[in-house]
């Protein structure tokens, strides 16, 4: 199926759009509806996809609010730093098969 979408702006009482020349003699559907914001600039455009495509920050549990509230370093300390980045995770004997 070949489709055409354009964006043009009427400026009179009749709108002229080209089509290819494989359309002639068919039956096409013509729908024209009018955009909310034609003046969207690049940068609004972007910062309303990027609000479409992002989620919200989740809740928090009425229970950990109340342990935060007691404890506000609740966290801390709970993060585990690892040491060697390109290293093995385990040690080397935990790799050793069977004999």
């Amino acid at each position: 199926m070949q489709a055409i979408h354009t964006i043009e702006t009427v400026t009179g009482p009749t709108l002229s759009i080209a089509v290819p020349v494989e359309l002639k003699g068919t039956k096409v559907e013509v729908v024209v509806t009018p955009i909310d914001d034609p003046q969207e600039s690049l940068e609004q455009a972007r910062a309303r996809k990027i609000r479409e495509l992002t989620m919200e920050i989740p809740k928090l549990s009425p229970e950990l609010v109340k342990q935060l509230a007691a404890n506000p370093n609740l966290l801390e300390g709970s993060v585990i730093h690892y040491e060697g980045p390109f290293g093995p995770a385990c040690p080397l004997e935990d790799w050793e098969a069977l004999s």
